[in-house]
């Protein structure tokens, strides 16, 4: 903490009465009352939904004017003679990193300890949990309702929320993420004074003012506007990676690519790199040919938008892999699926980043919530491609995205789960599923309908479809997904 950012926050405090989550002293030393006091900030801070609690010394008991102190936390002792800052580590529970500062204001020594919100479960202090009723200590185990309060808050500080830079000014602000593309993507005019467009961006969720009155740049601001992810401390490991293989194998890459940028910033550059990157292939229509890509461009930008949303930020050992093949398109993300793989087209949307998600909603980067696996089946029949595979794998969900290939080369598997996505597409349409309508899903003529009803046998065998109805002949047979439960009135 640097002297000018020490000042302006211990001024800005002393304007603030005591309360849970501040505390003024003069050069009072009492090790025990120190690490007590440590724990009653760190869970009092938790329910008053802020991100730092301080204890002041060197301020005078009722006017809360600088007086100056001689308290010294790097010389003085715990018990026992051990130091006091790794006594008070030692002592408590689970590990906090609490920090004390120490210099000059005006000729007067102060001394600031910066403690940290509980971010898992309560702080406690030797035997005992405390919390701050006022500016009085309490043991926790005396009000259970605020002890249960606290142990439901840890599970609703989403990472969204979480601050990557915190203390910076607003100049500083503008350098590390990029306020043009906020507006740009929100279709808004940039406002001239620097002041109102951080106001803005606060509003959003993007920033927000410290004790200091300086900037904190949220997890969510960082993702989704960073001049560049690689350069921020924690999240340096969430860049997207894009390779490009000679082949069907991972032998030999023709190129490679780090994406650095937030999301507003890169994600539509990603995608074009993808586009230039993806060879076409001649397609016949009415007798003339023409050139269609081998992958069509909006089920790669639904699959990336998808995989950037429904990430798991605290995985910080893996990052959104991109990798193009001769033959398909593997995209992973960190996080097992929220809901059952085989449930993504009909089960009602689930978000695990849904500040990030509604954003990028916003800015028209994604379309409704729980739409994009939809819209990528009915893209990849209505190209005639294989279906698409989703796959839960070590802890991260791959999708793969194949190139069109004729009936007779795609798999069995492929065709089975081809024919039960089918019939998930044509039950959300409230439609069921036929011979004719699977048979123009795989692009064959009528002549070729018994093949299909082999692939519809084998689907009944396998458990992915059932039957809905008989009509008088085989190929007007009806058929749902085999989790389907209301039944089809038209």
């Amino acid at each position: 903490m640097d002297k000018e950012y020490f000042k302006d926050l211990v001024l800005e405090l002393c304007k603030q009465p005591e309360s849970e989550w501040l505390e003024f002293k003069k050069s009072w030393n009492e090790p025990d009352k120190i690490g007590e006091l440590i724990s009653g900030i760190a869970n009092s801070t938790l329910l008053k939904g802020k991100n730092y609690g301080y204890v002041v010394w060197g301020v005078g008991d009722s006017s809360q004017n600088l007086v100056g102190t001689k308290f010294n936390p790097f010389k003085e002792k715990g018990k026992g003679n051990e130091e006091l800052i790794p006594w008070l580590k030692r002592h408590i529970s689970p590990s906090l990193d609490f920090e004390f500062f120490r210099n000059e204001i005006d000729e007067k020594q102060i001394v600031l300890l910066r403690v940290p919100v509980a971010e898992s479960m309560p702080i406690q202090f030797k035997e005992y949990r405390r919390i701050r009723l006022g500016s009085y200590q309490k043991k926790l185990t005396d009000f259970p309702e605020k002890e249960a309060k606290i142990w439901r808050t840890f599970d609703t500080k989403p990472f969204e929320d979480r601050f990557a830079i915190t203390g910076v000014e607003g100049d500083e602000v503008e350098n590390l993420i990029d306020i043009d593309a906020y507006f740009i993507g929100l279709g808004n005019s940039k406002l001239e004074n620097l002041d109102s467009n951080l106001n803005r961006l606060e509003a959003d969720g993007l920033i927000k003012k410290d004790d200091a009155s300086r900037w904190n740049i949220t997890n969510m601001g960082v993702m989704l506007l960073a001049r560049d992810i690689s350069q921020i401390n924690g999240l340096e490991g969430k860049t997207i990676r894009l390779i490009h293989y000679k082949g069907k194998g991972r032998t030999e890459r023709i190129k490679e690519h780090e994406e650095k940028r937030g999301y507003v910033l890169g994600t539509s550059e990603l995608i074009n790199l993808i586009s230039n990157m993806v060879p076409d292939r001649e397609e016949m229509n009415g007798g003339k040919s023409h050139l269609e890509p081998t992958f069509p461009e909006r089920p790669i930008r639904e699959l990336i938008v998808n995989a950037l949303i429904h990430q798991d930020f605290t995985d910080n050992t893996r990052r959104i892999r991109i990798e193009i093949f001769e033959d398909r398109i593997e995209i992973t993300n960190p996080g097992k699926p929220l809901v059952d793989i085989e449930r993504f087209l009909d089960a009602p949307p689930r978000s695990r980043n849904p500040k990030i998600t509604r954003f990028m909603y916003r800015v028209g980067l994604s379309e409704d919530l729980g739409s994009g696996v939809d819209r990528v089946v009915q893209i990849s029949e209505d190209k005639l491609l294989p279906p698409p595979l989703w796959e839960e794998y070590n802890g991260s969900v791959r999708v793969t995205l194949f190139s069109s290939t004729d009936y007779r080369f795609i798999s069995k598997q492929d065709r089975l789960r081809g024919c039960y996505l089918h019939s998930c597409l044509k039950y959300i349409e409230k439609e069921p599923m036929t011979n004719s309508s699977l048979r123009e899903r795989f692009g064959l003529e009528k002549e070729k309908s018994s093949q299909i009803s082999r692939l519809i046998a084998a689907s009944l065998e396998e458990g992915k479809i059932k039957s809905f109805g008989q009509g008088k002949r085989r190929k007007d047979a009806k058929y749902l997904p085999w989790w389907a439960e209301s039944p089809i009135t038209n």
